[in-house]
């Protein structure tokens, strides 16, 4: 939940308050690039990085468009938050377009895959069971299709959403291994 300049994040015991001005956003985005029925979705997942170093999903946008497209979506979400860098998998059909992206000016961190998505989203797990990763209360439609896909992974149809939660528990994680205390916002 957001009141006034604070995200209040429910650890079910107590409430943390927490400065959105101390906080940096970052993004991460699983790439699909067909408009057909059951392509896969591109998927940009947004969270605050909390000065504790958890994550607080802030927002999640799926949508099946072509590749062009995918430009143009990635660009309005970095627009509206502001993230210190956009995590895409440089693999396959990202290739191209992670690319593009660094040459207009993106602040893009390709991302290369070399594990299974199960090993990978082990961090994310850890993390929720840590109860380091929270979601705004109230959320809107991407809420609830966010929440269906973690609970359905792996045996779900779709893991489009698991795949940015992995890039961005890996980020933490390598972030605090190497800086301890890093925050662009601080830089």
């Amino acid at each position: 939940m957001i009141e006034g300049t604070h995200y209040v994040l429910n650890t079910g015991t107590r409430e943390k308050r927490i400065a959105i001005a101390d906080c940096y956003n970052v993004q991460a985005v699983d790439l699909a690039t067909s408009e057909r029925k059951y392509a896969d979705w591109t998927v940009i997942t947004t969270a605050a990085v909390t000065p504790q170093r958890d994550l607080l999903i802030v927002k999640v946008r799926r949508e099946r468009m072509e590749g062009p497209d995918v430009k143009q979506m990635i660009w309005e979400e970095f627009r509206e938050f502001k993230p210190a860098f956009v995590a895409i998998e440089r693999n396959g059909a990202g290739q191209p377009i992670v690319q593009d992206l660094i040459r207009e000016g993106l602040p893009v961190r390709p991302v290369y895959q070399h594990r299974d998505k199960i090993t990978r989203a082990q961090g994310p797990a850890a993390r929720y069971m840590g109860g380091t990763i929270y979601h705004l209360e109230g959320e809107p439609a991407w809420g609830v299709q966010m929440e269906s896909e973690l609970i359905a992974f792996p045996n779900g149809t779709n893991d489009d959403v698991v795949d940015t939660l992995s890039e961005l528990s890996e980020h933490i994680q390598s972030q605090h291994a190497l800086f301890h205390d890093y925050n662009p916002k601080m830089h």
